[in-house]
């Protein structure tokens, strides 16, 4: 055992996981490198920084921050990826009571294959090398983040846990690893040779000949295994959505069809700004008879084993048993899923600025999320007037006559002056 790694026990650990929207941590942890985005993806932003001045969190302890989520992603992975690094930390001898997870669920008919044995693939195609786990210690010193990596780099290392270099979103686990068919392209495998190609086509044709009831099993079988996995090791945790997964179900009066529908607030028939519309059938209600275990009572049974009082939802009249989407469609209006870089203003296309579901939505509406999903961690807390600061931020873009103030986001005018171009 490395000599780093005897004395884990002062620190405390954040482990998270998830798919592309697992990304609590980091915003929380570093907000100003996410915020305007660079080429270079440590630079930060400067002129933000300097104007709070001081360290944006309630944070008493020495903590490291070990994220494995990973874009593309489903349950299976979330799953399996947090039990992996839990399970670790637990045998290197760190205390249950100093580790707090979470996790941010990702959409219910995303699941893994694993490749099979009988293509004989030279699974070193996948070059297990990246490194794009967001892994860093934070020590709080003198009211400020000192920023450290030793003890996370000896834990990347010693962790079996990657994804690949030409597939960022195929991940690894020890020796197994997760591909997730519906979302991965048939020609960029058989880019590599036609084995390859065979593979994903043949993953293709699973996943779309996979009963949906099987999917929605499966998926909440994966929470419930995780859920009781930390209730038996004594770690604390929560648990978010990406978005309304167990509710917006509707079974078809005709062929009894089960689907869950998500209606975007806006729709285009184009590619083109001037096309984009308000959708007249977004007018979402809160409605307990599309709770999943309404429309598909054989789920009810799962349903009842959820530990509900860990679970963050996002709920008012129009929303029920919402994630991350709901919040933010409702609480940051049309920029809500703006994220900005540094050539936006030059190269800014329909789908940088349409807020919609599965679009990514922007820093501030993760950082404001902290402290309502995480409300069993002990260890690390938004500082209130530093949400303010930000959110003033946020507004202050949203009402300038220019493109951005403080480049967190686009004004109105801005959305509207593109939109109809």
């Amino acid at each position: 055992m490395l000599m780093e790694l005897k004395n884990l026990n002062q620190y405390k650990f954040i482990v998270s996981s998830g798919c592309s929207y697992g990304l609590l941590t980091n915003s929380v942890f570093k907000p100003f490198n996410l915020i305007n985005r660079t080429v270079e993806s440590n630079k930060i932003n400067q002129t933000l920084y300097n104007q709070y001045n001081t360290n944006w969190l309630e944070i008493s302890d020495n903590v490291i921050v070990l994220n494995v989520s990973l874009g593309s992603q489903g349950s299976d992975w979330q799953s399996d990826s947090i039990i992996y690094v839990c399970n670790k930390l637990l045998e290197l001898g760190v205390h249950p009571n100093n580790i707090y997870s979470l996790v941010e669920w990702s959409q219910w008919n995303r699941f893994s294959i694993h490749p099979f044995h009988n293509f004989k693939l030279d699974l070193n195609k996948f070059n297990w090398n990246r490194d794009n786990l967001f892994f860093y210690e934070d020590i709080n010193k003198d009211n400020l983040l000192i920023r450290d990596r030793t003890i996370s780099n000896e834990l990347f290392n010693l962790l079996k846990i990657r994804s690949s270099v030409p597939f960022y979103n195929i991940g690894k686990i020890s020796n197994r690893i997760y591909i997730t068919p519906s979302v991965m392209n048939v020609k960029d495998f058989s880019n590599i040779n036609e084995d390859y190609g065979k593979l994903i086509e043949f993953s293709k044709k699973l996943h779309d000949s996979y009963p949906i009831e099987k999917k929605i099993k499966d998926y909440l079988n994966n929470i419930i295994k995780t859920q009781n996995y930390f209730k038996s090791v004594g770690i604390k945790y929560n648990f978010h959505f990406m978005q309304s997964s167990l509710s917006n179900w509707f079974k078809s009066n005709h062929d009894s069809l089960i689907s869950h529908n998500l209606v975007p607030p806006y729709i285009s028939k184009s590619n083109s700004f001037s096309d984009y519309q308000l959708n007249e059938h977004f007018n979402p209600k809160n409605d307990i008879n599309l709770d999943i275990e309404v429309v598909l009572p054989e789920t009810k049974t799962e349903i009842d084993m959820l530990d509900m009082k860990n679970i963050w939802f996002y709920e008012n009249e129009k929303f029920r048993r919402g994630g991350i989407d709901e919040w933010t469609i409702d609480n940051f209006k049309e920029v809500g899923y703006i994220n900005l870089h540094e050539h936006s203003e030059e190269h800014f296309g329909p789908l940088d600025m349409i807020c919609d579901y599965g679009a990514h939505p922007n820093t501030i509406s993760y950082l404001t999320l902290w402290n309502k999903v995480t409300t069993n961690c002990d260890f690390v807390k938004v500082k209130a007037d530093f949400e303010d600061f930000m959110l003033d931020k946020f507004w202050e873009d949203y009402n300038y006559d220019g493109f951005s103030k403080n480049f967190i986001t686009i004004s109105k005018k801005e959305w509207n002056r593109r939109l109809k171009q």
